[in-house]
């Protein structure tokens, strides 16, 4: 938990820091300019080239040098193997590969077809229903005590909430590109909603289930597929607020944005200690441990930033 201790007070030491004025044109860039950046890196076929933990956008000396050391690492890790070992740890807004349910290079995988503005609408429109499905149904079948069924639904809602992420991101690229900048933001206005109240709903249910007491008409086995959901229902839940916090980011509402990774950092940490209560693997635990630091890491950076640095 050290990286997640130290990370806490980040949000503090920053206060005083004014993000550089290229980085004042971030929130502008980042659709156009990420989508250009890892097409090119996809064409290239070098994963090493996609390694970039965006240093310089870091407000102290100390990280930035910290950053570029993890960075040279990172890099010379995958020169030697061919393929991306381990990721950043302290990192800019733009870094990857990053500790967080979908980077970049994640979200541009999920969708590796071209499509048109009305085809991504279509497909957007049926995972909507899907992931509203998935999530109602496995609340019905968590009531019944069908926790093997919950849970594979719980899996698959939070697939399809990643790649209907993906396509409204390559939806908004395309409108970007056709000077429909107005309407991007609002697809990511609409999203925000969805997802954080999916997390809040998903959150709720799973506090309950992990509180819950077995009770002698529920055998030892069936007590373990209760706890096994209750955790899959807390990961769902800082997903979700991560990809409600990267929406209300996009759309310019940052003060929403930082309370959402805020929540989602807070959902990981505890979701690190019930993982050690329930006897989890070390390197399982760390895998928390470290989700939990980057989203923390993105709220403090959020808070870093002066409100005459947000356009």
């Amino acid at each position: 938990m050290k990286g997640v201790k130290f990370l806490s007070c980040l949000a503090r030491s920053f206060g005083s820091f004014q993000f550089v004025s290229a980085q004042k044109q971030l929130p502008r860039l980042l659709l156009l300019c990420c989508s250009v950046f890892w097409s090119a890196v996809a064409l290239s076929g070098d994963a090493c080239l996609a390694i970039d933990c965006d240093c310089l956008n870091l407000p102290v000396v100390e990280q930035r040098d910290s950053c570029s050391q993890r960075q040279v690492m990172l890099v010379n890790a995958c020169q030697s193997s061919g393929a991306v070992q381990g990721f950043c740890q302290q990192a800019g807004l733009l870094a990857s590969p990053v500790a967080l349910s979908l980077p970049v290079q994640a979200r541009q995988a999920l969708i590796t077809t071209a499509l048109t503005m009305d085809e991504l609408r279509a497909q957007s429109r049926v995972l909507h229903w899907s992931v509203n499905e998935d999530h109602s149904a496995s609340k019905a079948l968590q009531n019944n005590n069908n926790y093997r069924g919950a849970l594979a639904l719980r899996k698959r809602e939070n697939v399809s909430r990643k790649k209907l992420q993906a396509l409204q991101y390559r939806l908004a690229e395309l409108l970007v590109v056709s000077d429909g900048a107005a309407d991007a933001r609002q697809l990511f206005q609409n999203l925000y909603p969805l997802h954080e109240t999916a997390a809040l709903d998903s959150y709720r249910s799973g506090a309950e289930l992990w509180q819950l007491p077995a009770g002698a008409e529920l055998a030892d086995k069936k007590r373990k597929l209760q706890l096994i959901l209750a955790q899959r229902l807390l990961r769902n839940a800082g997903d979700s607020m991560e990809l409600a916090a990267d929406a209300a980011f996009q759309a310019g509402d940052y003060e929403e944005a930082l309370q959402a990774w805020r929540l989602a950092a807070r959902y990981t940490q505890e979701l690190v200690g019930w993982k050690q209560a329930a006897g989890a693997k070390d390197s399982h635990v760390r895998f928390y441990e470290a989700r939990a630091a980057a989203r923390l890491q993105r709220a403090s950076l959020l808070a870093a930033m002066e409100p005459s640095a947000i356009p």
